[in-house]
């Protein structure tokens, strides 16, 4: 019979400790379920984010003194080394009359040397003849299409046939006192024209453009840390490139470093939309949504009413060395601490949830990582908030 009590008691005992585990569970179930609480969790989110934002370049620009005109001698985007010359700059009252001179003394000095050879045939000369016609040719046809992106290229061809043609009919030609007369014009007016024309040459190696929009110095990769969402917005909607030529003032050229940039963008603090810091995230431009680019997030700050969001981008900067706004989506899985968007409250620029430490409620001022629009990952702002999971939160 003693033995029959004692498995009895063993018995009672369990189904008491199986009765005190389902009324615990169906506590926390309905605790949960109410939706005025929540417990933190260890998990993840798949976040998406739809926005405009701007390009931020590793940048430098330089000033030229105030000039009339500019010759370039290079492409916009173009790989330059420190020392190369980039553009001819004519400075302030240059006119292009003096530039005429010196092609109407040009034009006489071809007259009368062809004059001298008679009709005398030379297949070099006739090789550069062709070809000098050819290139303006194709130079007209650039123009007259609209379709000026070869057109530096054709003219710095056409240049390098010319002085060709120049320097063999010189040393062909036997000069009488008319060339030697026109020989040292030319003289004269190249160098009334070098008195108002300067080489400028790159400061450092990189890409180059010479297109401005007025924010190189606010966005700028050196200042990152002060960039906010009024500095954004102003510049996404006032941004307009302009080149050097057209541009008042005196910056000419930019040497832009070809293998890093970055994207900056502001949302609403309530919509929790933001990076993480050293998260990956695939960005689609909507100007190119055939290739996706690597961003790393490295930089986010919660405004007052703004979320200010900033990711780098380690790849060849390609057409955007002189874009500023674009559309793009950034997707990424973000793992950390994991808790329901309804239990987070904004207020005057800063986010918080309401922990029940079990003595009370605490108000435990909070960073948003990312969110689905469902869930959001969260990090205590301070560490000495220790947030964990398992913590169970109610509603603020």
């Amino acid at each position: 019979m003693a033995r029959r009590r004692i498995r009895i008691r063993f018995q009672t005992k369990f189904y008491v400790l199986v009765a005190a585990i389902c009324i615990i569970a169906l506590t926390v179930l309905v605790w949960v379920l109410t939706g005025n609480n929540a417990m933190l969790e260890m998990g993840y989110v798949n976040t998406e984010i739809e926005t405009v934002a701007l390009i931020v370049r590793d940048e430098e620009c330089f000033p030229v003194e105030k000039h009339d005109r500019v010759l370039y001698k290079v492409d916009e985007g173009s790989e330059v080394n420190a020392g190369d010359t980039v553009a001819s700059v004519f400075k302030w009252g240059y006119t292009d009359e003096r530039m005429q001179a010196l092609i109407t003394v040009q034009r006489e000095i071809l007259e009368e040397q062809r004059a001298q050879l008679a009709g005398a045939l030379n297949s070099k000369l006739s090789e550069l003849d062709s070809g000098i016609e050819q290139k303006i040719v194709m130079a007209r046809e650039n123009v007259m299409r609209g379709t000026e992106g070869d057109l530096l290229k054709i003219e710095q061809e056409l240049d390098a046939l010319l002085n060709e043609r120049r320097k063999l009919l010189k040393e062909t030609v036997q000069p009488n006192t008319r060339l030697e007369n026109l020989y040292a014009a030319e003289e004269e007016q190249l160098a009334l024209l070098n008195e108002w024309r300067a080489n400028v040459t790159a400061s450092k190696a990189g890409r180059i453009s010479f297109y401005f929009d007025g924010y190189e110095q606010a966005l700028n990769a050196q200042k990152l840390e002060l960039l906010n969402s009024e500095i954004i917005a102003s510049a996404i909607k006032n941004t307009k490139s302009v080149s050097s030529e057209k541009k008042d003032g005196t910056l000419l050229y930019r040497i832009v470093n070809p293998s890093e940039f970055y994207l900056a963008f502001s949302t609403s603090l309530d919509s929790f939309e933001t990076i993480k810091k050293g998260v990956n995230y695939e960005i689609v431009f909507d100007s190119n949504n055939d290739t996706p680019y690597m961003a790393e997030g490295i930089m986010s700050i919660a405004e007052t009413e703004k979320l200010v969001s900033v990711l780098k981008v380690s790849a060849d900067i390609d057409n955007f060395i002189d874009a500023r706004k674009v559309s793009l989506v950034a997707r990424a899985t973000v793992n950390g601490l994991k808790i329901p968007v309804s239990m987070i409250k904004a207020a005057d620029g800063k986010l918080y949830i309401c922990v029940d430490r079990g003595m009370g409620k605490e108000m435990v001022e909070i960073n948003v990582l990312a969110t689905d629009g469902k869930d959001v990952i969260i990090e205590a702002k301070n560490e000495a908030d220790n947030l964990t999971a398992g913590m169970r939160c109610k509603k603020p």
